[in-house]
């Protein structure tokens, strides 16, 4: 099974035949389980595009508005891999 990284190009082709492609932006690390505690799933964001904000200024360091999917550790067989880069600043 392909196990995605960060900065990976990845297609998503879900169950119900809908397409996405994209930058893998973020992939949460294992979580040990505790007793008790309802262990959390993991998880990867893919980015599908970047706008710039509307209401940017020189101040605010947070120029471009991300939109991106989650993508669960029991659909990670749903992805296929398209390419690599070196860091996201490529």
């Amino acid at each position: 099974m392909y196990e995605p990284e960060v900065n990976d190009y990845v297609q998503w082709t879900t169950k119900l035949g809908q397409v996405h492609e994209g930058w893998v932006y973020h992939k949460t690390e294992p979580v040990i389980p505790k007793r008790g505690w309802v262990t959390p799933q993991r998880y990867i964001t893919i980015e599908v595009g970047v706008k710039e904000k509307p209401d940017y200024t020189e101040d605010n360091p947070h120029r471009y508005v991300h939109i991106l999917l989650c993508c669960y550790e029991t659909q990670w067989q749903e992805l296929k891999f398209v390419k690599k880069r070196k860091s996201r600043y490529e």
